[in-house]
């Protein structure tokens, strides 16, 4: 790694690590959270009786809500931490 992204990362607290390429076995947090969007891809697609050819915008619905929930370890949301606000959930209904 260079100095500069060493730098750059510490700067910021980022925790860079490198996991060799092709080598999915290293990547268990990436899995579980891509599992966990596709699960609330499908629920909601189900539940809402729409076609599959929208999984693109229910994705990004699905993340957009995983941003604005807390977390078991943390009493703020992703979206506190990184805009320092807190979220307007209002407007959320199932």
């Amino acid at each position: 790694m260079s100095l500069e992204i060493s730098a750059f990362c510490e700067t910021r607290g980022i925790i860079h690590e490198i996991t060799p390429p092709y080598s999915s076995q290293y990547n268990g947090v990436a899995k579980r959270k891509n599992r966990t969007l596709l699960d609330m891809v499908n629920v909601m697609l189900a539940s809402s009786g729409l076609r599959k050819n929208i999984w693109g915008k229910t994705l990004y619905s699905a993340c957009y809500i995983l941003n604005r929930i807390s977390y078991k370890d943390c009493d703020k949301t992703p979206y506190e931490l990184w805009k320092k606000m807190e979220p307007f959930l209002k407007y959320f209904k199932v």
